[in-house]
């Protein structure tokens, strides 16, 4: 999505965050499918229940879901040491 303009990285203190680009607002707006259509009406939900959570409530919603995801990739016993 970066190499086609359509989010826009912001690095600070606390980290790196992604917003949409104006690229991606017209580009959203063209879209009239039921299919996209019902792809916004879940992302404005997503993006209402997210913005209900407190920062340690969203950190945590975060690092459960990508945790869960992390060792699912790397498998039970985590990544590889170089001992091995």
């Amino acid at each position: 999505m970066r190499r086609l303009h359509m989010i826009n990285a912001i690095a600070d203190v606390n980290g790196i965050a992604y917003q949409a680009s104006e690229d991606a607002s017209a580009l959203v707006e063209t879209m009239h499918t039921p299919y996209a259509l019902d792809l916004k009406a879940r992302a404005e939900w997503l993006a209402q229940k997210l913005h209900e959570l407190s920062s340690d409530q969203l950190a945590d919603l975060i690092a459960d879901k990508i945790g869960r995801w992390a060792v699912e990739f790397q498998g039970e016993a985590g990544p590889k040491s170089s001992a091995t």
